[in-house]
């Protein structure tokens, strides 16, 4: 009770409050004899009640038919004790007209109980229902056949009055009956707290209302007695009930599980209550009575116990049934979607997703055996395509339509090509096609032609309207030994021709023309696909100081080994990479691996040793390249004098407008700079007066010939000289012999780098070559 009060608001609170002290009055005017203020004040309570519960319901948004009918019955209750009052202050004794004004709450009451269980109907078992109702039927008609053989009058004829106590009494028991079926029917019915109090309302009322029935029938009234107040209790229990209507949510009622004995305990605990009332009523019972109720009440245990296992089981079973039905939907299912899902990933696996025609593996693999297949007489005939312009489509009408444009190209190829094709897709509008042709009967013209005639239809693609041109880049082979790599990157090197010749829309492979421009082609093809981690490495050259051939530093020299073409020299592939943007992304990434390695060795080993790193004059004009150096010091914990970079001649002159902003910021963050190669170009004298160089590193071709040619001896002579002058160290390249040792060591050089003492070494090689050193110096 303190729960259900902490949860009324304030206003209801004191609503509560009023009702409770106007019913103790009633009870205080019963005490004293006083029936005139009783009646007053209980026709002011039930007004009184009525006003509070209907304001309990109008708050709540979702209306109940049912709180309108206990509303109603409440409401006109106490109209029927104003009428009733009337009767008594007029001296009017005819107490059938009463008695007959109360059947109209009555009746609502049963109407409010009916209607609760309209509602709960759905929620109960149909047969469990009607066991239910017989034995309820039978008790209560054993109950009122010994209630009413104790009456003196039993069987004799009856006045207008009991006729209508008995109306009283049916309505009464049916409304008990209905309680009893839904408490014990529905499992979660407490939850809604608001119907729960109603129903707990009614069945006082009911029970009590059965008693004063009784009572009436044995001339014992217990009108204007404090029993009276018990209905009027009732009444308040309702008030309560309709102020927890606000706010609370519709209750989906769960059957309770007959099964359980607990639940038939509780039934035939329930029924006991009416042989108990018999023997309040009656005062005793005979053992054939006590019998015949226990014999009732055993038979109602067993038939329920019966009727609820078999509704048990039967629900087992259908729940079974129903599970098996949809395991086996979902085995189907499932085995239906892996099916379509494996379906899927073979054809993933197999071809590209969006265009349907091969992925680069698959096709790879089926053109290696159209070469192995050939035969004498024919050739394979590869055609790498691509749209031109195609970013721009991308960019301007947006993906989907890029992507529609691929499909409809791809399909528009097949119509193009006669011949039994492959075709494959490489990622982005790159587009391969193979096939198989007679050598003496084939004409590339005619399948270009065929090609550039498909592709320049428009392509209507929702509002848009698409007309593409292509580049198509072709290679052939007549021999099985050709690989399916070099095809490939014969077709792609002869499209970026193709795509640098204005007025030409396809070019075909010729290994004897032109030999020298495509092997620049297809170094810039195979860079293009460059994987920076498994195809280039980096090697050391290390550098010693002339005097006493201690190791000072090490030079830092990229190597790059292509999975199509071997090792390629960094002769033949840095001046091509120094053309493409690519050369800044080599170049950062030589400045990285370089750093973690020189940090390693001289931490590991104890010593200061520097690495030399090159810098492309492409790195040097870029927007961020002294901050990507210094983030690589500070991320790497590097000492800036552990690293030394390396700036050819030229490099003054293609970055000159920016080289003194970038000099000037490495200077100041102690970033040590060497000029490479100082001797053979354009050599600035004001340059090294005007930034801080820390070293300037002769020729390799100034060395080679130093002890037979005395005009390049002059030409290093002059250089060391000017490098002493301006107080800046220098480094001697290419040193292949003793003699060439001990000239630069009379000019003065300060260090030297070459064969004679070190070739260039793997990292692993260097490293077991400066631990052989370090350990010597210590055993020294």
């Amino acid at each position: 009770m303190i729960k259900i009060l902490n949860n009324i608001s304030n206003n209801r609170g004191v609503l509560l409050l009023i009702s409770l002290v106007l019913l103790v009055g009633m009870m205080f005017a019963l005490h004293y004899a006083n029936s005139d203020t009783k009646n007053l004040l209980g026709i002011i309570f039930n007004f009184f009640i009525a006003g509070c519960t209907y304001y309990g319901i109008s708050s709540s948004k979702k209306h109940k038919f049912y709180w309108f009918l206990a509303f109603g019955a409440i409401l006109s209750w106490a109209f029927c004790d104003t009428f009733w009052m009337f009767l008594e202050l007029n001296d009017y004794t005819a107490e059938i007209f009463k008695e007959v004004s109360y059947v109209i709450p009555a009746f609502l009451i049963f109407l409010t109980t009916f209607s609760i269980y309209k509602r709960c109907i759905d929620e109960t078992r149909s047969r469990q229902l009607i066991v239910d109702v017989i034995f309820i039927v039978l008790m209560w008609v054993v109950f009122s056949f010994y209630a009413l053989s104790n009456s003196d009058d039993f069987l004799v004829s009856k006045d207008s009055v009991d006729i209508l106590n008995g109306g009283f009494l049916i309505l009464d028991i049916l409304c008990m009956s209905i309680i009893f079926i839904i408490f014990f029917s529905i499992e979660n019915f407490a939850k809604e707290r608001s119907t729960y109090l109603l129903m707990i309302a009614i069945g006082i009322f009911s029970c009590f209302d059965v008693f004063y029935v009784f009572m009436d029938l044995d001339d014992n009234s217990l009108a204007n007695t404090l029993y009276e107040t018990i209905y009027e209790l009732s009444f308040v229990i309702i008030m309560l009930g309709s102020f927890f209507l606000k706010g609370e949510n519709h209750t989906h009622y769960v059957t309770k599980r007959e099964i359980l004995a607990k639940t038939i305990i509780s039934k035939i605990l329930a029924l006991a209550i009416i042989p108990l009332l018999i023997c309040t009523y009656v005062g005793f019972m005979t053992l054939t009575h006590v019998t015949f109720v226990m014999s009732v009440m055993l038979l109602y245990g067993i038939v329920s116990y019966h009727t609820a296992t078999k509704l048990h089981t039967r629900i087992m079973l259908e729940n079974e049934r129903k599970m098996t039905v949809e395991l086996e939907k979902i085995k189907n299912k499932r085995i239906s979607d892996l099916k379509a899902t494996r379906k899927r990933l073979s054809e993933l696996s197999k071809n590209d997703f969006l265009t349907s025609a091969l992925n680069k593996q698959n096709f790879e693999l089926e053109l290696s055996e159209m070469i192995m297949q050939k035969t004498l007489s024919q050739s394979v005939c590869l055609y790498n395509i691509n749209i031109d312009k195609f970013k721009f489509i991308n960019n301007t009408h947006g993906h989907y339509v890029g992507d529609e444009v691929l499909i409809i190209t791809v399909d528009r190829l097949k119509n193009a090509i006669k011949h039994n094709c492959i075709i494959g897709r490489f990622g982005g509008d790159n587009i391969m096609v193979a096939f198989v042709a007679k050598t003496h009967e084939f004409d590339h013209s005619f399948i270009v032609n065929n090609i550039l005639f498909e592709l320049s239809k428009p392509m209507h693609i929702e509002r848009h309207e698409i007309s593409v041109n292509v580049k198509i880049g072709i290679s052939h082979t007549q021999t099985s030994q050709l690989k399916t790599a070099d095809l490939i990157a014969n077709a792609s090197v002869a499209l970026k021709i193709a795509k640098h010749q204005n007025d030409k829309q396809h070019v075909i492979y010729n290994e004897i023309n032109d030999k020298i421009n495509y092997q620049e082609y297809y170094i810039k093809s195979l860079l293009d696909s460059v994987n920076f981690e498994k195809e280039f490495r980096i090697v050391y050259q290390p550098q010693f100081d002339i005097k006493t051939k201690k190791l000072i530093g090490i030079e830092a020299l990229l190597r790059w080994h292509s999975p199509l073409k071997g090792n390629i020299s960094p002769a033949v592939f840095i001046p091509i990479a120094e053309q493409m943007p690519l050369i800044v992304h080599i170049g950062r990434w030589v400045l990285q691996q370089s750093a973690l390695y020189i940090k390693m060795i001289n931490e590991k080993y104890g010593l200061n040793l520097y690495v030399s790193v090159n810098i492309s004059p492409k790195q040097i004009d870029s927007i961020n390249f002294v901050s990507e150096v210094l983030n690589v010091v500070k991320q790497n914990g590097l000492k800036s004098q552990w690293l030394h970079l390396e700036i050819t001649e030229m490099s003054w002159l293609e970055t000159s407008r920016i080289i003194k902003d970038v000099l000037k910021e490495l200077n100041k963050n102690h970033i040590n700079i060497s000029i490479d190669d100082f001797g053979t170009g354009f050599s600035s004298i004001s340059y090294l007066n005007k930034f801080r160089i820390a070293k300037l590193k002769i020729a390799k071709e100034l060395i080679d010939n130093i002890q037979f040619d005395k005009i390049n001896r002059n030409i290093v002579i002059a250089i060391v000289s000017l490098a002493k002058n301006m107080n800046i160290q220098t480094v001697a390249k290419g040193v292949e012999s003793q003699k060439q040792v001990e000239i630069l060591k009379n000019i003065g050089c300060d260090e030297i780098q070459g064969y004679f003492l070190a070739k260039p070494m793997e990292a692993e090689m260097l490293e077991s070559f400066i631990a052989s050193r370090h350990k010597l110096m210590s055993e020294n």
